[in-house]
């Protein structure tokens, strides 16, 4: 569903627009990989002093199907391509100011993920050619496939911090339970230069925790 209003004139050859816009129930391909339903509220303002979209996005619905695992997910939405803009490379500079949020009964499915139960808080800044994310994704439960192998999250944040482009910092821990050994792997740092931190009960060394992991004995 779509309403909307606005006026746009045209001075000595320069246009300029004025629009706001309601959805409900639009479905988003972007980026690879990702699909969702929102609703939202957005203001489009274009002048030779201002030129902007703003407003809030609700996400009550998203879909992952990557072709590789949590990992690989994470390290295309980092490198993701810039917003498309209709063909119209006269609005690739215009500014971003919009907050992106999750609804309270949020739908999350993929085939990497299972139950999860995460809330967000988003701002895309930026411009249209190239877009920044500010705020933090907060996972309270659920499972996940990471670099082959199926983990339970036990607590886990992501973070965008990086005022200049797209740019997730993980803080996730992961827990599984291979041969009677109990292991759990945090991972920190963003998609191309994660940390892995493993501990287990009983205690094994690292090169041990590895080769279970990796090969089940």
């Amino acid at each position: 569903n779509f309403t909307g209003a606005g006026f746009a004139t045209l001075t000595n050859g320069a246009v300029a627009f004025q629009f706001s816009a309601k959805t409900k129930d639009v479905r988003l391909r972007y980026p690879a990989g990702i699909s969702s339903i929102s609703d939202s509220e957005i203001q489009l303002v274009h002048s030779a002093q201002r030129s902007s979209i703003s407003g809030t996005v609700t996400v009550r619905r998203l879909v992952f199907n990557p072709q590789q695992d949590t990992a690989g997910m994470l390290a295309d939405i980092s490198h993701a391509a810039p917003i498309p803009s209709a063909g119209d490379d006269s609005l690739a500079g215009m500014n971003l100011d919009i907050q992106i949020q999750t609804a309270p009964d949020v739908a999350l499915q993929s085939k990497v993920a299972e139950s999860i139960q995460a809330d967000a808080s988003l701002r895309l800044r930026g411009t249209i050619s190239d877009p920044a994310l500010l705020g933090r994704v907060n996972i309270s439960q659920g499972s996940v496939l990471f670099f082959g192998n199926k983990y339970t999250i036990s607590r886990g944040t992501i973070s965008f911090y990086n005022p200049a482009k797209i740019d997730p910092i993980l803080d996730v821990d992961l827990q599984t339970r291979a041969r009677g050994v109990d292991v759990t792997l945090t991972v920190t740092g963003p998609p191309s230069h994660l940390g892995f931190t493993y501990r287990s009960d009983p205690p094994l060394e690292f090169s041990d925790i590895v080769a279970l992991l990796a090969t089940g004995r």
